[in-house]
């Protein structure tokens, strides 16, 4: 039966917001536990033992948008033909296991490979997993335990990879990092702490404030600094915000965004674009050249918009500043960032 391509689309974390009450809605397709074992050499493959089957999945390309081909290559019985423990060795990239080592049955494997200060990780998995369908795509969401951590992932695939990221953006996910197995389960066992970011707007300056949260409670601060970009600069004049202002706060943002994200580190928040994204519902003036002067805007907005990264691994909220800017703590509180925002910007928050 020939491989047919999917696209894979994949994030990880604990709090969902928007995304648990659209699967809340949703019809359940099927529901399943499983007990697997994942052999991690560095966020590579996919290769696993489940059913007492080895498994491997090879990531063959990536597309513009982010989006995942991973493709099977092998599922073999224990104990493993010496050509597939070869494949195995290949795939996860370790020395290639001789004749004289096997027979290779689970425990052989992981000895000669998974040992200390061996080339690979084993790690005991526990999957609970609840499968949907999102506009006809292949979806599920599961909880997940690995060395007595857990974590929530949700996935999405199909063999269009237009309808995955349809799918991905009617659950409310469009802003969050796509993250593959492996990279999802090795973050996960790291521990590296949770970063966020706060990024305030004002018609002057960006404020920029970057901390992580310590093991023991309280927060480090990484970065707390301003670069004054003049949003406002002939506001009072013209009514508008020029395109030079949009520019250079857009460029200011976005180098702040790529400081804040932590390298091969994955986090489950918006993204810059969809936090910094002006979304709320503008509030009319009673004086026709103030409504005038917010239509002529927004088209730097949108050049601004336009300016912004559109999948981090980290969390931030960007304010144009309604109200008083958001402490560390208060943002890290907010259970939904950009609710949040757009809720301050409206008023009825």
């Amino acid at each position: 039966m020939p491989i047919i391509p999917r696209w894979e689309w994949r994030t990880f974390g604990d709090r969902f917001g928007r995304a648990n009450a659209a699967f809340a809605q949703l019809k359940r397709t099927g529901v399943q536990d499983s007990d697997e074992l994942y052999l991690l050499s560095g966020g590579g493959p996919n290769v696993k033992v489940r059913d007492d089957l080895m498994d491997i999945k090879v990531l063959r390309e990536v597309d513009a948008d982010g989006l995942e081909r991973w493709e099977p290559v092998l599922k073999a019985g224990f104990p493993l033909t010496q050509p597939d423990a070869v494949a195995v060795a290949e795939a996860l990239g370790i020395p290639e296991p001789t004749e004289s080592g096997g027979p290779w049955d689970v425990k052989t494997f992981l000895g000669a490979y998974a040992g200390p200060g061996g080339p690979i990780r084993g790690v005991k998995v526990h999957k609970h997993r609840v499968r949907y369908i999102v506009h006809g795509c292949t979806s599920e969401v599961s909880d997940v335990t690995a060395d007595g951590r857990t974590v929530r992932t949700i996935a999405i695939e199909s063999e269009d990879p237009e309808a995955v990221l349809a799918a991905v953006a009617s659950v409310g996910l469009a802003g969050y990092r796509n993250i593959s197995y492996p990279k999802g389960l090795e973050a996960l066992l790291d521990g590296a702490p949770a970063r966020y970011a706060v990024i305030d707007v004002g018609t002057n300056s960006v404020k920029f404030h970057l901390a992580e949260v310590r093991a023991r409670g309280g927060w480090k601060t990484l970065t707390d600094r301003a670069e004054v970009t003049r949003l406002g600069e002939g506001l009072a004049e013209t009514n508008a915000i020029s395109d030079a202002a949009a520019t250079r706060t857009a460029d200011a943002i976005k180098s702040m965004a790529e400081e804040a994200r932590p390298p091969a580190r994955w986090r489950r928040s918006p993204s810059a674009r969809q936090a910094c994204g002006w979304r709320a519902t503008p509030r009319l003036s009673s004086k026709p050249s103030v409504n005038a002067a917010a239509s002529r805007s927004r088209s730097s907005r949108a050049r601004t918009r336009a300016a912004l990264p559109t999948s981090r691994s980290w969390q931030v909220w960007a304010r144009v500043r309604a109200r008083r800017p958001f402490s560390t703590r208060e943002a890290a509180a907010r259970n939904s960032p950009l609710v949040a925002e757009e809720r301050s910007m409206s008023g009825s928050a």
